[in-house]
């Protein structure tokens, strides 16, 4: 049913209402001021005022409501079947006013108007009801009856020109509430531009009408004037797209358009617009702005009055002055009632006969678009198979998107095809290291998605909320019409999104490894993952000493991230490395800021109290934060920073204790850290204890612990000159100690074993830079007298190293293998399950080999840490380094 034939059925009830009135009171009563009472004068100006009404029955000039209430009022004078029928059908009014004023005045007819109608007008008796019974018959014999008469609808109070809604079959469906929203928004009037927002075919021509037409007939009147235009070229129907005359495509057709609202012969520009609706209240909605420029529109509203209120639709924004409201497909339940409402009146057979869940997937497939299950409907009525139009949506997702999509910028279609080929809702993080640009870049490409109404952003999250951005469901169907399966930057991102999982992989596997290893860098959310992999490569760039490119990628980490605490944490590290002490100390103060859990806060404090402790050489400061995080954390790493800085603040007990329990608890790299500070720890108690009291038998046996904490951890491998270096102090501080003990006839036991050993494994420290001290001060207590025999036996055996020839310590501890031929010398690291790593003798770097790289016929699960081995270098699939022909030594 159209408005028309809803205007021929309501004029016929409003007859029949006025004949009842002539018929059955007026002939009878005959009086007008009995009849019409207080309404008299009211009715009587109403007549004067037409100039065809000399004459008219005053009965012609009443409205419906009034019209009916006379005959209720003077129902003894009707028959008493049709008194019943006035009194009991009263109630029905409240349904059939509504509409009537909708049609009459062209508004936009709502959801459910023909079958209110329909059913309210039928309850009346077609024995008294006769005008209304035959329009009824008609419309019930033939359906695409039209009335003869064409329907004028009546005068507008508020001056428009807005057009009649296109949608009179079913109503606006679903947007009840947003038009309550934005005609409170504009009635407010602090925001002066309001643009509705969205993709193609999402409803906003529809809304906007809605909308105006509201304003319109709003009791406080907030406008008195409401303009219309439209730039819409082109509009898609069941057949195609069709093209719009008379469309405006510039800013004079725009006042042209406008001003034909305010006086049909309005000739001029925005200037005589501008004349012309001076001293009004007016609002102006423009629909289609994609169509021009926002340059264009600001020229407009620059130029028309202050007072004036813009409604404005566009697919991709102003960009600036406009409050953007964004309008999203419809819900599945108002897109099931729109396809249900138009199978109805547009009484397609394909469709009639459909199920209630084909009818949802459809809607599915329609991504729930008011214009996309319009134009479904149209075509099949038009005679195209209903599977193929859902099949084969190229020309409606042209027509939603091509325009918007035309027009980006090349990097913009870069991050679209990016997010075209990730599939899944994606962060700025995710495209600026998938597609390796500037945050400024990706920043810019999605505001002009998001303007292009391309993709939508959604909060996601539980503890923290995060902005994520996907493509519209419309956009991405639409990339199958413009990119090629073989597009080189599918490829790209395909690729950089393998390397990035694979890097989450090995982070993860060395957070496991060592949780607070240089190189680890945790997370708080999934979404944090790509800041993540961009701080690594920072880190390894520091590593490199490249520390400009580090900062650089720590830059690039901050803008996509400002709030995580990592991000602050490396940029700390990558300063105490440069040398940037007090840079240092800035960012590792803003990290624990912003650390948001006790377990990442103690984190920070645990490489902020090694800055203090090791770089600003404040270990009381440093003490703090570093048993904030031991407690926390309870790891090698902290109870050796911890120790360590206790040990310098003189509080030895303490620290060894810590510095015990990190080096027997810790692996690899961080045992021999932890090992060589253990130590250091008893040298430094040992020199105290000689300073502060007087006690050379105390200095004496931690130092002597000293060395063979030391030496022990050389004898089972381990290849670190800084150990090998404490190992040789330490023996010159046990000597020193032991000869000053025997000078004050003190005796220490273990002094024997302790000569022994050092000179069983003089070849461990005899390349360090320490030797010549220790050879000094072994000499000068030679001439002392009384020396044991073990101490004799040193001396000689030092006199023997000194006069062989001069080896490297890699080759002393390996006389088995030679190194040649390009082939390195270290000792096995770490091992895994099928796999582990190799400690050079002279980068001290770590290198990767497999349990099929091992040659000499060694079996891998005879293995141990400490190993010596000599191998050779090559490199995997991947360009990494790796071990390769590894051969054990005895």
């Amino acid at each position: 049913m159209s408005s028309q034939q809803m205007y021929a059925l309501i004029d016929a009830f409003e007859r029949d209402i006025r004949g009842h009135l002539r018929r059955f009171i007026k002939s009878q009563v005959g009086d007008d001021a009995v009849i019409f009472g207080g309404a008299l004068t009211d009715l009587e100006a109403r007549r004067d005022a037409d100039p065809m009404g000399t004459g008219a029955d005053l009965v012609d000039y009443l409205d419906l409501r009034p019209a009916y209430d006379l005959l209720n009022q003077h129902r003894r004078y009707l028959p008493a079947d049709l008194a019943t029928q006035v009194r009991e059908l009263t109630s029905e009014l409240d349904t059939i006013l509504p509409i009537r004023h909708r049609v009459m005045h062209s508004r936009p007819l709502v959801s459910g108007d023909f079958d209110k109608i329909m059913s309210s007008l039928v309850k009346f008796d077609f024995t008294f009801w006769r005008g209304t019974a035959k329009i009824l018959r008609f419309l019930q014999d033939d359906d695409s009856w039209m009335p003869e008469d064409t329907f004028e609808p009546l005068e507008d109070k508020v001056r428009h020109n807005l057009p009649q809604s296109e949608h009179d079959e079913t109503g606006l469906i679903g947007r009840d509430e947003e038009v309550v929203k934005i005609c409170q928004t504009l009635k407010r009037k602090r925001d002066s531009v309001v643009t509705l927002c969205g993709e193609g075919g999402i409803g906003k021509t529809a809304l906007a009408v809605e909308i105006a037409y509201t304003l319109l007939d709003d009791p406080e009147e907030p406008f008195d004037l409401v303009l219309w235009t439209s730039l819409k070229t082109e509009r898609l129907t069941g057949l195609g797209v069709q093209a719009l005359r008379d469309s405006a495509t510039d800013l004079i057709g725009i006042a042209n358009q406008l001003g034909s609202g305010t006086s049909a012969d309005f000739a001029g520009g925005i200037a005589a617009l501008a004349a012309a609706i001076e001293g009004f209240t007016p609002l102006i909605v423009i629909d289609n702005l994609e169509t021009i420029n926002g340059s264009d529109f600001v020229e407009l509203y620059e130029n028309l009055p202050d007072n004036a209120s813009f409604l404005v639709t566009s697919r991709e924004g102003i960009g600036q002055l406009e409050r953007r409201i964004e309008v999203g497909p419809l819900s599945d339940k108002d897109a099931l009632l729109l396809l249900n409402q138009m199978i109805r009146h547009r009484n397609v057979p394909a469709l009639k006969s459909i199920t209630g869940e084909a009818r949802k997937n459809i809607v599915q497939k329609l991504r729930c678009s008011p214009l996309a299950i319009r134009w479904f409907i149209l075509s099949t009525e038009a005679g195209k198979n209903p599977l193929d139009v859902i099949r084969h949506q190229d020309e409606l997702l042209s027509y939603c998107v091509s325009s918007v999509y035309d027009n980006l910028s090349a990097n913009s279609v870069e991050v679209f095809i990016a997010m075209e080929v990730l599939r899944r809702p994606v962060t700025p993080d995710d495209l600026v290291l998938l597609l390796g640009r500037s945050v400024a870049d990706v920043r810019s490409a999605l505001r002009e998605l998001t303007r292009g109404a391309l993709v939508r952003a959604r909060l996601s999250g539980d503890s923290s909320l995060v902005m994520v951005i996907e493509l519209t469901d419309t956009a991405r169907e639409f990339t199958s019409l413009v990119i090629p399966r073989d597009h080189p930057l599918r490829k790209q991102v395909q690729e950089n999104e393998t390397t990035f999982l694979r890097d989450e992989e090995r982070r993860a596997e060395e957070k496991v490894r060592r949780s607070l290893g240089p190189n680890v860098v945790r997370t708080r959310f999934e979404t944090d993952a790509p800041t993540a992999q961009i701080l690594r490569r920072a880190l390894q760039s520091s590593k490199g000493r490249d520390y400009v490119r580090a900062l650089e990628l720590v830059g690039e980490a901050k803008q996509l991230n400002p709030e995580f605490w990592e991000v602050h944490r490396v940029e700390g590290f990558i300063h105490a490395n440069k040398g940037d002490k007090l840079g240092a100390r800035e960012s590792y103060l803003d990290a624990y800021r912003l650390a948001e859990t006790q377990e990442h806060k103690a984190v920070v404090a645990h490489y902020f109290a090694g800055l203090l402790a090791r770089n600003l050489m404040e270990p009381g400061l440093a003490i703090p934060y570093a048993r904030e995080a031991h407690e926390v954390l309870m790891l090698p790493d902290t109870a050796s920073t911890l120790g360590t800085a206790l040990v310098w603040h003189n509080q030895y007990d303490e620290g060894i204790q810590l510095l015990e329990q990190a080096a027997s608890a810790a692996e690899g790299r961080l045992r021999l850290i932890a090992t060589t500070a253990l130590a250091a720890a008893y040298m430094g108690r040992a020199s105290w204890s000689l300073r502060e009291s007087r006690n050379p038998v105390q200095a004496a046996y931690d130092a002597i612990c000293a060395y063979e904490l030391a030496s022990d951890e050389l004898d089972i491998g381990a290849a670190d000159q800084k150990l090998r270096e404490t190992a040789c102090q330490a023996a010159n501080a046990a000597i020193h100690y032991l000869m000053r003990c025997q000078a004050f006839g003190h005796e220490v036991d273990t002094m024997p074993d302790f000569f022994d050993k050092l000179t069983k494994r003089l070849s461990q420290i005899s390349g360090a830079e320490a030797w010549h001290a220790l050879r000094k001060t072994a000499s000068q207590y030679s001439f002392s007298g009384n020396q044991p025999y073990a101490f004799s036996r040193l001396l000689k055996n030092m006199e023997l190293i000194e006069a062989e020839p001069t080896q490297s310590n890699a080759e002393s501890r390996n006389p088995t293998i030679e190194a040649g031929d390009g082939r390195m010398l270290g000792t096995i690291h770490s091992l895994k399950e099928g796999f582990g790593f190799i400690l050079t003798n002279v980068t001290e770097e770590t290198i990767y080999f497999h349990k099929t790289g091992l040659v000499g016929g060694a079996s891998f699960s005879q293995l141990l840490i400490g190993l010596n081995v000599a191998f050779s270098v090559g490199n995997d699939t991947n360009g990494r380094r790796r071990a390769e022909a590894v051969e054990v030594g005895e």
